[in-house]
């Protein structure tokens, strides 16, 4: 792609794999927590980025619409070994407009930037862990996060009409924002891609390694980036909706020059998010890991407290059905003692009902079938039943016989 050209196609990004691509989620939610450094046996944790949406940001910043330099833009951007920080930024000064808060902010982002082209790179884990704890490296990052808030702060109040100063507020947020997508932005994307690459081997021919390999404290710092970049670009985006810039000719090639810039802004903003989206992705997936021992340990102790409430009511169940047989046999125990002696019961071991029965059965047939006499009386059994009605055969029998009356059919068994 030669220089000043725009993206041809937008539809070159990944297939969408990000909250942010898939145009949900909230692009400002951050997760800063360190959590998931390490995993239950003492190692360091580890995830997996691509880079295709760095890639591509850091493409852009070389085209019309941001350093418009080409595709050695890191050189202008960088102090170089053979000249002074005063050559480097008398060079760069002339892209820096204001009273001197664009030139602060670009020295911080520039010193950040050094700090992070000398962290070890990856396997190196012990070596980068030590490398983020250096007191220089956080107060690297404090100090342009302070510039940042500040930077943002000073062009929100200039926007503001009722503002002491109005006028002149105003004036340099417009060369702020000149600044912003000239210089300051394009500086923190290389710092972008220096932070990535700590997850990598060393870059060949300044060409950003695919893929990279972080720990959640590596993530971090990259996600701290990408969210200043994310402020600073609604910065810029809001500065260039409330003054659009105009084509100074009626040429046609400059008017399609500042559509290109626009679309060049817009692709950024793209693949921003995407490459946004992917670190947020990565650190819960840390987070996951990190959470799993805790989360299988709580899981196993509420089995075991169900297990446990599950025993109890059960227990409490069988006390409460033991009370209730306990019951049952003491008030059983109690009715039967009221009752009155049975003494015909105690004489044949049959109830005076159920022997009426039985007779009255074979009075009316003589040899009734078993099932009709089990039906008669439910509680004994057939053999109990067969023996009775033998029995009462017998002494019905007798008992005719002995006031001289024949006995009646039924008073026989069946084989008589």
């Amino acid at each position: 792609m030669e220089e000043g050209e725009g993206e041809t196609d937008e539809g070159q990004a990944a297939v969408p794999q990000t909250p942010e691509e898939r145009g949900e989620g909230d692009e400002d939610a951050e997760n800063d927590e360190q959590e998931g450094d390490t995993d239950e046996s003492g190692e360091e944790e580890t995830v997996d980025i691509t880079s295709d949406g760095l890639r591509r940001i850091v493409h852009l910043m070389g085209l019309r619409g941001w350093t418009n330099d080409g595709g050695q833009y890191a050189n202008e951007l960088l102090c170089q070994e053979d000249e002074s920080e005063q050559e480097w930024m008398d060079r760069n000064g002339t892209y820096l407009k204001g009273d001197g808060r664009c030139k602060r902010l670009y020295t911080e982002v520039h010193h950040l930037l050094k700090l992070c082209q000398g962290a070890p790179k990856f396997p190196d884990l012990h070596g980068q862990l030590e490398h983020l704890g250096r007191a220089a490296i956080e107060e690297a990052f404090n100090a342009t996060q302070a510039s940042i808030g500040r930077f943002v702060a000073d062009v929100e109040k200039s926007t503001t009409k009722s503002a002491r100063n109005a006028d002149k507020r105003s004036a340099w947020a417009k060369k702020a924002v000149g600044s912003l997508y000239l210089r300051i932005i394009p500086l923190l994307v290389l710092c972008l891609k220096q932070a990535f690459l700590m997850g990598t081997a060393a870059a060949i021919d300044d060409v950003t390694p695919e893929e990279g390999r972080f720990m959640a404290c590596t993530i971090q710092r990259q996600l701290v980036i990408t969210r200043w970049i994310k402020l600073l670009y609604k910065v810029l985006r809001d500065g260039l909706e409330s003054n659009p810039p105009w084509p100074i000719t009626d040429s046609r090639k400059e008017k399609e020059n500042l559509k290109s810039a626009a679309k060049n802004r817009r692709y950024f903003e793209n693949h921003l998010d995407i490459f946004h989206g992917r670190l947020e992705l990565a650190m819960e997936e840390l987070k996951r890991r990190a959470d799993a021992p805790r989360l299988r340990q709580q899981a196993m102790e509420n089995d075991k407290r169900a297990q446990a409430a599950r025993e109890e009511k059960e227990r409490k169940v069988r006390e409460a059905r033991d009370r209730q047989m306990q019951l049952f046999a003491e008030s059983t125990r109690r009715m039967r003692a009221a009752e009155p002696r049975d003494e015909y019961y105690e004489k044949h071991g049959w109830y005076l009902w159920e022997d009426e029965r039985l007779l009255d059965m074979m009075r009316r047939v003589v040899w009734p079938d078993p099932h009709a006499l089990k039906a008669c009386v439910k509680r004994r059994s057939s053999e109990e039943l067969k023996r009775r009605v033998d029995e009462l055969r017998d002494m019905s029998r007798r008992k005719y016989e002995a006031i001289g009356v024949k006995p009646p059919l039924w008073c026989y068994s069946q084989g008589d």
